[in-house]
């Protein structure tokens, strides 16, 4: 699948390389030294993924994600984030932020295209489920979509981020869960099936799932704030006790 890419990158050896490995691969090219001009080329081109460094003049890749998760239009375009940082805080914040991915710096040019193939394919998907874009003036006041192509984390980064109130349903394998936002903030959360969990226990079974379905409405909610974290302490906390999980396992 060929598309549209935009590539954010300072060094320009890595950049005329990343260049030349995807026009060989069939895509068009864009490119951006910093995450400033990036924005611009984002707006006048509306590609079909963005690759960002994360340490640029300027503006770095993590003020330019935070942008663009907010812009209308391109909020739900898909971004890779190629770093050599290493560090599981710098990778969450990522994924806090909307990444849809990261990759080592210098990328391995298997890994890239794959990677870049898959987000391609997301995307693709996401612009089907979503319908056209909505115009700048408005958010859509409500929204549905596919798990698998947008992270139950990104969502409620994203609603943080524009402080939406509302509930958050999602669906998977017969299993409800509910998120409840009150100014963007998570206040309360329940799970439906075997488990029947609520409050934080909620809310971590939820954001790991990776497949499924969510809708979101927009409506006045008057719950107790039983969760009292942010939303980034959520995420943090979620991923903290998988690892743990896996470990045991």
């Amino acid at each position: 699948m060929s598309g549209k890419i935009l590539v954010v990158e300072d060094e320009v050896d890595i950049q005329l390389t990343l260049q030349a490995i995807l026009e060989g691969a069939g895509h068009q090219v864009l490119v951006a030294s910093n995450g400033a001009e990036g924005l611009e080329k984002l707006q006048e081109h509306e590609p079909d993924l963005v690759i960002s460094d994360v340490n640029m003049d300027v503006m770095d890749g993590w003020e330019f994600v935070e942008r663009l998760r907010v812009h209308p239009r391109l909020r739900f375009t898909p971004v890779i984030f190629m770093t050599s940082l290493a560090a599981h805080e710098d990778r969450l914040r990522g994924l806090r932020l909307g990444a849809d991915d990261y990759l080592n710096k210098p990328p391995n040019v298997e890994e890239l295209e794959t990677r870049v193939e898959a987000a391609l394919q997301r995307s693709q998907a996401m612009r089907s489920t979503l319908g056209p874009p909505e115009e700048e003036t408005a958010a859509p006041a409500d929204f549905q979509g596919d798990l698998s192509q947008l992270s139950p984390g990104a969502i409620l980064a994203m609603f943080e981020f524009e402080s939406k109130t509302g509930l958050l349903e999602l669906k998977l394998s017969g299993e409800v869960g509910r998120i409840w936002l009150r100014d963007g903030r998570v206040v309360d959360a329940e799970l439906g099936g075997d488990s029947g969990a609520t409050g934080l226990d909620a809310v971590y079974a939820i954001v790991l799932w990776k497949a499924g379905r969510f809708s979101f409405r927009k409506e006045d909610v008057d719950r107790e704030d039983v969760i009292n974290n942010p939303t980034t302490h959520l995420l943090m906390e979620a991923a903290r006790l998988a690892d743990e999980g896996g470990r045991e396992g």
